[in-house]
């Protein structure tokens, strides 16, 4: 299967996973690390997040805070920049939110604590169209697209393997004093390891 078939499959997180395993097979660890944040979310949990990972600006949604009885945070235009959160969830959490209702609700407690310490409101919950993530999934497709093609311009990592007379080396040949190791495969070795230097 060609690169760009792999890249196009759907769903996209379908698509990550295909392209994580071509990752491997060509030892491109960036992509490998990026693939694994955008499949498993960016979590402390995920064993390729680390603190210097923020999460990337493409996963940005916007909506509104509410609080505990539905009253919406009012904001001035200034400070617009808090209706927005960029989403952590891997994609396939993100797929299932899209397909499922109109209206996605998340707590995030960071924000509602930023929110309370420092323009002294409560909130609970941040809500925002489903809309948004259709955006959000597109941009990580593109992303895709952009970072594979270090898997166009690379070939696969070729597989380490012992070569016969490592084997013959190492293997206990029976000879006529008993069983030892067969010299012939050594002396070839060493004979080798001169020729190249």
């Amino acid at each position: 299967m060609k690169l760009n078939d792999v890249l196009e499959i759907e769903p996209l997180s379908k698509a990550l996973q295909r392209t994580l395993r071509l990752a491997h097979e060509h030892g491109a660890s960036e992509l490998t690390t990026w693939l694994q944040l955008e499949m498993g979310g960016y979590y402390d949990s995920n064993s390729a997040m680390d603190s210097s990972i923020t999460v990337p600006k493409y996963r940005t949604v916007v909506g509104q805070h509410f609080n505990i009885y539905g009253q919406r945070l009012q904001l001035q235009p200034d400070l617009s920049f808090v209706n927005e959160m960029r989403l952590r969830e891997g994609v396939e959490a993100l797929e299932s939110l899209r397909d499922s209702r109109h209206t996605v609700v998340l707590q995030d407690p960071t924000m509602i604590g930023l929110i309370a310490q420092h323009l002294k409101v409560e909130v609970a919950t941040f809500h925002f169209d489903s809309v948004e993530l259709v955006q959000v999934l597109s941009q990580i497709r593109a992303e895709l697209f952009s970072k594979a093609q270090v898997l166009a311009d690379a070939p696969p990592k070729q597989k380490t393997t012992k070569s016969a007379d490592n084997a013959e080396i190492v293997m206990l040949k029976p000879n006529i004093h008993g069983i030892g190791i067969d010299l012939r495969a050594l002396w070839r070795k060493a004979t080798r390891g001169n020729d190249e230097n």
